[in-house]
Parts: structure tokens; sequence; C-alpha cells
């Protein structure tokens, strides 16, 4: 292994100090207006010390950033107006889905339009005229599909939770989202069927 030369050093200091003094002087040697900068704010500035380089450089970031991002968005937009999604859902389609039927989902519920067919007694067949054993057993329907939407929309929910966590506690914490998930999962897809109104 070389030895580093020192001689190659144009000073040499007798302490660190002595380094960042002289190194401070050339900084304001070279950038008089930023030192200034730095003295002004160096106390209004505490939690964030280095306040002075966002401000310089934030105006340049801001104006790329808005410009970047306002092409996306007009792009985006259109790609939702004519197919009904966007390019970023391709990104994550299981997250997408997930924010959609968190959605529609709770809205479905709320409507109350509709009971599976699979909500009913497998022997069931509706009365005619409706009487008040059909009232009951058609209450008790609406109660398990009731029921079976929260399972499905709990499994969303714990989808959504999975991707905002990035990166579980403990093992345990994925597997009881991911025992959610797949309940919601099989539910879905049992009723996928059903699934309108």
């Amino acid at each position: 292994m070389e030895e580093f030369d020192t001689s190659k050093i144009s000073k040499n200091y007798n302490s660190i100090g002595t380094m960042f003094d002289d190194m401070e002087a050339e900084w304001k040697k070279d950038h008089p207006v930023h030192y200034w900068f730095d003295e002004i704010t160096r106390d209004w500035w505490w939690p964030f010390p280095c306040a002075h380089h966002v401000i310089y450089s934030a105006p340049q970031l801001i104006i790329s950033r808005i410009i970047s991002d306002s092409y996306y968005e007009v792009k985006f937009a259109w790609q939702r107006v004519f197919r009904g999604w966007d390019d970023r859902v391709i990104w994550g389609i299981d997250y997408w889905l997930a924010n959609i039927m968190l959605e529609v989902l709770p809205e479905y519920k709320k409507s109350g339009h509709g009971i599976p067919q699979l909500c009913f007694p497998k022997d069931y067949m509706l009365n005619s005229p409706y009487n008040d054993e059909d009232k009951k057993i058609e209450k008790d329907a609406i109660k398990l599909w009731n029921q079976e939407l929260d399972i499905m929309i709990d499994g969303f929910k714990a989808r959504k939770q999975m991707d905002e966590l990035h990166g579980w506690k403990t093992i345990e914490e994925h597997r009881q989202l991911d025992k959610r998930l797949q309940k919601g999962l099989q539910k879905f897809s049992e009723y996928y069927l059903d699934l309108w109104d």
C-alpha cells in the first residue's frame, strides 16, 4: 500500500479547528453572498442549519418539478378520460384495485340492493305471496351478505396497510395482514359474479 505524500498538501495544520477556520475564511472570500446569508440565518434556522441551500436551489427544483409534473398530470388525465385508468395503475395493479374496492364496496353495501343466492338457504324458494317467513329469511340473508362484504372490505384494507407500512414490525404482523387479505380475496372470488346491483 502506498503512503500518502504529505508534501503535496499546500498547508499544514496543527489542529482540525484551524483547518476548519481556514476553510471558512476561503468560503467567505469565494462566496461572500452565501457567507452573509449563512451568518444572518444561522440562528433563525436552528433545526435546519442548511436552510440556505434549500432556499438557493429550491426555485430551480420547484420549476423543473412543476413542468415535469404538469406534463404527466395532463397525460394521465387524458388516459383516464379515454381508457378509464392511467399508466400508474400498471406500477401496482394490486394497490390500485384495493383502493378502488375500498371506495366501491362500502357504497355497494350502503345501497343495499340485491342479495346473492348463496346467502339464502340452499332449499329456499320464495313464497307467493311474500310472508313473514320470507321476511325473516331475507333479513338473515341481508345480515350474512353484509358480513361477507365486511370481510372483503377488511381484506382490501389489509392490502392497503401492507403497502403503507413499508416493512412490517414483525413477521407476525405480516402474517396477520396476509391472513386478512387472503380471507377477503377468497370471499371476493366466491361472490365475484354477484357484485352487481
